[in-house]
């Protein structure tokens, strides 16, 4: 039987960072993932957040954790800071999809040097 993960991707939404260290302990404590690559910028800062929830539910206790909604505005260059998706997944893939990534996979390296990014 599948399981319910829910991810938040995090933009920089008008040039900030929207989620404190605070928010992000927080998330952490409630038993959200944080998935990130160093970039030399902010090392720790994650791209996305995600848990074992269904959307619905994930998308209350991230605004329980952090005070913001997932439709919050942002800016009218970068839009919203948040995007929110579920996908259903294996038992027993659940761990690849819950893991928190080594500092850099290829993709990001690729993305990194191609906007001239320090690797």
């Amino acid at each position: 039987m599948s399981k319910k993960i829910t991810t938040i991707s995090l933009n920089n939404s008008g040039g900030a960072d929207w989620l404190s260290d605070e928010n992000l302990q927080e998330l952490r404590e409630r038993g959200w993932t944080l998935h990130s690559w160093s970039n030399g910028y902010k090392p720790d800062y994650p791209h996305s957040v995600s848990i074992e929830l269904p959307e619905s539910q994930a998308v209350a206790d991230f605004h329980e954790a952090t005070g913001f909604t997932t439709r919050e505005r942002g800016c009218d260059c970068c839009g919203s800071p948040f995007w929110v998706y579920e996908e259903d997944v294996e038992p027993k893939t659940l761990g690849e999809h819950l893991q928190e990534p080594s500092p850099l996979d290829d993709q990001a390296e690729s993305w990194l040097r191609l906007i001239g990014e320090p690797v």
